[in-house]
């Protein structure tokens, strides 16, 4: 039946209905959990149980951490009370036993020495019981951590399948000690939480839209109504966390929230309590912000001047020359730059001659020259960290007064009626963080 790769679990979800708490109570007493810390275990049980429940629509096994040193490399702080070793493989070895699983254990990858997670999936005792549910019923706890330290480094891993050394990144939480500022940080995060608990979030989509995304759909929506033109989705709160890369001055976004799951296109289509939203982001945000970095009130449209003075007319498109400027902000080399540019473009079926992208990318240098130092420097994670401090300075202004605005990075929805508000709360943010008075260009999508 799950024939697609496994998905890894997900130690968010839970279940809240009725029906899950009795199905629940009824597992714990035929799996013979014991009387010891029984609320962690029936939490656990949840969370598998959901996940389970997740897998048979979407056709795809749970895969989880069976060695204990997994467990033990994650800080406390990044864990709910429910996951360790102990009361994992107790569950699962006594869903395994009573037959309410089909389970396959995990190997090692001895080059990587790195352990592959174990599988595991609903059988067909399992499936009777789930017969009466749907994904309506899962929701998602509050994560355990709201601010994470992750390092991020590289290794190379044997692919099975092809005998090839692969690299693949491998992120690691850190431990950390809490200090003022990272406990007002984790703050402004609870209290936008909360609200967003009690925010009503709905999406309006035309069926041209989602025609062929219902797995992708499940996973974060109720169907609410459907016409032969339009389906409406209740979002399901997912709720947000931010992220730092190796130390707190590097990256620092907001993550997870729902907003930040769906695709680009579905943005316009949300509705914030009955309401229409209007999305907000400030234009060339990154390479705006270098020239302002350096004194220059910088008003232009950087994509479109690149564009227009190039030499060779079929190459004079925007777009290409924004995701060359995006890539040379985020890039280590130009090289990388490059190669992440026609890796982009490949997947949107448009091929650019190797030397042609270099020469495009000499000139976006070239008409840049005033930020060209940093570029191809890697400095995209510090302007991220830059953006971060910004969004939530404008996430805390309109959680304090009860009004949500969703966050996808540099871009904002919120209500329409507080359409101007936000432009406001922005430029003020935007101007407190950088240290300057320039005004910053904000477009309405």
């Amino acid at each position: 039946m799950l024939e697609k790769e496994p998905e890894y679990i997900d130690w968010d979800l839970t279940g809240s209905d009725p029906r899950i708490k009795g199905l629940v109570e009824f597992l714990y007493e035929d799996l013979d959990l014991g009387r010891l810390k029984v609320t962690a275990k029936k939490e656990l049980l949840t969370t598998i149980l959901m996940n389970l429940l997740l897998s048979v629509s979407k056709k795809r096994g749970i895969q989880y951490p069976r060695n204990n040193a997994w467990y033990q490399s994650v800080p406390a702080k990044y864990k709910y009370y429910f996951v360790t070793h102990h009361f994992v493989t107790t569950v699962v070895d006594a869903l395994i036993a009573k037959d309410y699983i089909v389970h396959r254990i995990g190997s090692w990858d001895m080059l990587a020495q790195l352990k592959e997670s174990s599988v595991m999936k609903p059988s067909v005792k399992l499936l009777a019981l789930f017969s009466v549910l749907s994904t309506e019923v899962i929701e998602n706890r509050q994560p355990a951590q709201t601010v994470l330290l992750r390092g991020i480094e590289r290794l190379k891993v044997l692919n099975p399948k092809t005998g090839r050394l692969n690299s693949k990144k491998v992120k690691t939480p850190l431990d950390y000690e809490d200090t003022p500022a990272i406990v007002k940080m984790r703050a402004v995060i609870k209290k936008w939480n909360d609200l967003r608990g009690r925010t009503i979030v709905t999406l309006s989509l035309p069926k041209a839209l989602v025609v062929g995304e219902a797995e992708y759909m499940m996973r974060f929506t109720d169907i609410i109504s459907e016409t032969e033109e339009i389906v409406e989705y209740k979002v399901k709160p997912k709720y947000s966390h931010r992220v730092f890369n190796n130390n707190f001055a590097t990256y620092g976004r907001f993550a997870g929230a729902s907003e930040t799951l769906f695709y680009r296109d579905y943005r316009p289509y949300f509705r914030i309590n009955n309401e229409a939203t209007v999305e907000a982001d400030f234009e060339a945000f990154h390479t705006r912000m270098l020239y302002n970095i350096e004194g220059i009130d910088y008003q232009r449209d950087p994509y479109q001047i690149a564009a227009d003075s190039y030499s060779e007319a079929q190459y004079k498109v925007r777009k290409y020359f924004k995701k060359i400027g995006l890539m040379s902000i985020n890039a280590p080399t130009a090289e990388s730059a490059k190669k992440a540019v026609s890796k982009k473009l490949v997947k949107e079926n448009t091929v650019i001659p190797y030397g042609e992208l270099t020469r495009m990318l000499d000139h976006w240098l070239l008409t840049h020259q005033p930020i060209a130092k940093y570029l191809c420097t890697n400095k995209g994670l510090e302007l991220m960290y830059l953006d971060s401090q910004i969004a939530e300075k404008v996430i805390k202004h309109f959680t304090d007064l009860g009004i949500m605005v969703l966050c996808v990075h540099d871009s904002f929805i919120i209500q329409e009626r507080y359409k101007e508000d936000l432009r406001s709360v922005m430029e003020s943010a935007y101007q407190e963080v950088m240290g300057t008075t320039y005004n910053v260009p904000i477009d309405y999508k």
